[in-house]
């Protein structure tokens, strides 16, 4: 967890990264967290990752080229998927709700 308060999200989702950076097994990984928390190592990276984009969707002027640059995805069609994913609405729908 204290990788995710850090900011390791923006540039790292992959599980095995943090895996590594611990030196032990993903399943290690996601069965600790589970055990700990009730949610698979996966679940709060990516709740880490979509809470951070959705303070910069609503509170910054960043664009969403911007935003998939800064959170090193491949492309902003891979940024759209990602979040759509994730959080059900685009981007662009969640940055225009009131």
């Amino acid at each position: 967890m204290g990788m995710l308060y850090d900011e390791a999200y923006i540039e790292h989702r992959k599980l095995e990264y943090y895996a590594d950076k611990l030196n032990i097994t993903i399943k290690y990984l996601s069965d600790v967290s589970r055990t700990f928390t009730g949610r698979g190592a996966s679940y709060w990276i990516n709740r880490f990752t979509t809470t951070k984009i959705c303070n910069l969707l609503k509170f910054s002027r960043m664009s969403l080229s911007e935003i998939a640059d800064k959170f090193r995805f491949s492309s902003p069609s891979h940024f759209y998927v990602y979040f759509q994913k994730q959080m059900g609405v685009s981007p662009s729908e969640f940055r225009n709700k009131p």
